[in-house]
């Protein structure tokens, strides 16, 4: 080929630009696939990347599979399918769904999005990707503010930077990447940036200074008002608009993420800023939604007493907040979030000493990882095939990839990350522990306070999504409970105690096969026999005349297990439908209908006295039922 069809050679300059503008168009645009790169079993059990080696594991993955809890058919196969996937010869088969940009997607739907990122400690800008290489933001702030000439060697900043770049290029790539500084009181702030793209308003603010006290515009309690004050000047904009009728109500998203302090501090603004709008505009509180990311939530030296925890779904805000008291809200109606920990931060003195995370209690995702305090926020993504990009992570339940934003998007649960960013979901609590033995054994003194917090942020989280077994049980134990209280109250002896105590023993039997997997036909005619005693005390003791009925328990116990809607029933019933009983939705379906057939009773009585009567003395029909809902009802 002749010279004339190569590519024009570009500079070094004009290369930078380009790769400025591939960064930002990467950011903006909404992405849907992701393709793994083609790699090997070896490397993925053994990976040399992936994971902060100074973290000091024996191994994740091992842990997870040896681990009590992890069974052949869930996660081990996961496992596998998703080895399969990333060893796979075939482009079609290592490409899958990636979740991310959720704001470039909730704006491409037309809603509002409003975005306010808080780096961690010691950082002006969050940690992000810069000319497709792991960078640490900071470094270009720095550049910035100490007047340096250049921003990094090129070969650290990535290939085709233009060395010797002036104080006006590094200030223009600050610019176009998080936005311009904002002017406040006539005044530029000196790293609060914002910028509008695709719809979105997105506000950078910096991390807290080393130490809290070193710079009360950074302080935590600074970055919360500030937070609360742009979210406050953007949704009284849009409230307006809705109210003189100048825009159409819908949905507004403010998407928060912080690291570190910043973390703790973006976490507490939510909170504040639901305060403000269940207190200011509750027309609009169902319209506003919160989407928050919090990756290592550490308080600091100073602060771990009075920000030790963040419970999400309090329906109050405390004194420090500096908000008004509130009620009746629910704060989980509207909040999607998910809290990161690093496993273990046994790096440096420092990181060892004073990093205890805030324990956030009822986030939808806990998520730990085997990494620092960092948390990947200055690598880079090396399981992708081509560009790179920030590190996402794949749920091994999917073979689905998350990164960013996206991770809200990941199915609720808690979940452990292995060492080549893979999330397993783990069952218990118990689990964990073992996990977090076998990979670390017996923590320093100095992580100890990490590892009870991430047990008890597990430990609240397995309390709030019970299984479906312990909600069977607690149904039982509950109803088990007024049964009881029910039938102490009545007379010793009495015919309708005795019904009480023959359907007690009815309750205890029909538990038992509302906790077995599978029911035979023995135990669905068994079912038959302990729900019609259900049934018909719960008829008795309704009754204008329950000892009428009582005394011929046991009869029309039979009698009624014969009846049509009873037998339908129990003929395709599982120990699923069984557990209805205990929450009076199957009785009050069945009492219902036998209410119909007495009212029928009645009618006929009325139109032939002699042939009902005759009837009667052969058995005792069940009394019609009353609509007096203050009688106590087993």
């Amino acid at each position: 080929m002749g010279n004339d069809n190569k590519t024009p050679s570009m500079t070094r300059e004009e290369v930078g630009q380009a790769l400025d503008e591939e960064l930002e168009r990467q950011a903006s645009g909404i992405r849907t696939e992701y393709v793994h790169r083609q790699r090997d079993l070896e490397e993925l059990r053994n990976p040399e990347q992936g994971m902060d080696k100074k973290v000091n594991l024996t191994g994740i993955r091992r842990a997870i599979e040896a681990s009590e809890g992890h069974t052949a058919d869930s996660e081990q196969y996961a496992y596998r399918k998703a080895d399969r996937v990333r060893t796979s010869s075939d482009r079609k088969t290592r490409t899958t769904s990636l979740h991310g940009s959720l704001g470039s997607k909730l704006a491409g739907k037309g809603e509002y999005v409003f975005e306010v990122s808080i780096a961690g400690s010691g950082f002006n800008e969050f940690r992000k990707m810069h000319h497709h290489a792991p960078g640490k933001s900071s470094f270009i702030g720095n550049a910035v503010q100490n007047d340096k000439n250049t921003i990094l060697d090129p070969g650290e900043v990535g290939e085709g930077y233009p060395a010797g770049a002036d104080k006006a290029k590094i200030r223009a790539l600050m610019d176009k990447l998080y936005g311009k500084r904002i002017v406040r009181n006539g005044q530029e702030e000196k790293f609060i940036r914002k910028k509008v793209v695709d719809g979105k308003v997105r506000y950078s603010l910096p991390g807290p200074g080393s130490f809290d006290s070193s710079d009360k515009t950074r302080s935590m309690d600074a970055l919360r008002h500030n937070t609360l004050e742009f979210a406050q000047e953007y949704l009284t904009e849009r409230f307006q608009a809705f109210k003189s009728g100048a825009e159409k109500p819908k949905p507004i998203n403010l998407l928060l993420k912080g690291h570190s302090r910043g973390g703790v501090a973006i976490g507490e603004a939510m909170q504040m800023i639901q305060a403000w709008v269940q207190k200011e505009h509750p027309e609009y509180e169902e319209l506003v939604k919160y989407d928050l990311i919090q990756l290592d939530p550490v308080p600091g030296t100073g602060n771990m007493r009075e920000h030790k925890e963040l419970n999400l779904t309090e329906d109050s805000v405390t004194d420090k907040l500096g908000t008004a008291e509130r009620a009746n809200t629910k704060f989980r109606q509207n909040v999607r979030s998910t809290v990161f920990y690093s496993i273990n931060t046994n790096e440096d003195v420092k990181h060892n000493l004073f990093f205890s995370p805030q324990t956030v209690i009822g986030a939808n995702r806990v998520i730990l990882c085997p990494t620092s305090h960092t948390l990947h926020l200055a690598s880079v993504d090396n399981t992708q095939e081509g560009n790179l990009s920030k590190v996402g992570f794949t749920f091994a339940g999917n073979g689905e990839l998350y990164r960013g934003s996206g991770i809200n998007d990941l199915e609720d649960g808690v979940y452990v990350m292995d060492e080549s960013a893979t999330l397993v979901k783990i069952k218990s609590p118990k689990q964990l522990e073992s996990i977090m033995s076998t990979a670390l054994g017996k923590p320093s003194r100095a992580q100890s306070k990490r590892r009870q917090t991430m047990q008890t942020a597990t430990e609240k989280w397995f309390e709030a999504h019970p299984t479906p077994m312990e909600k069977r049980m607690a149904i039982i134990n509950r109803d088990m409970g007024s049964c009881m209280d029910r039938i102490v109250a009545l007379k010793e002896g009495s015919a309708l105690r005795k019904a009480g105590e023959s359907a007690l023993e009815g309750r205890m039997n029909l538990a038992s096969l509302a906790t077995k997997g599978k029911l035979t036909d023995a135990d669905r005619v068994a079912a038959g026999e302990c729900i019609s005693k259900m049934i018909l005390f719960e008829i008795a003791s309704r009754s204008p005349n329950p000892d009428k009925i009582s005394a011929n328990f046991e009869k029309l116990t039979k009698a009624l297990e014969k009846s049509d809607e009873i037998k339908a029933f129990i003929k395709g019933c599982t120990s699923e439908d069984l557990v209805g009983f205990f929450d009076r939705a199957g009785e009050k379906a069945f009492c219902k209908n036998l209410q119909i057939q007495n009212n029928k009773l009645k009618k006929q009585k009325e139109a032939s006295p002699e042939k009902v009567k005759k009837a009667e003395k052969t058995a005792e029909a069940p009394a019609p039922l009353t609509n007096n809902s203050s009688v106590a009802r087993i």
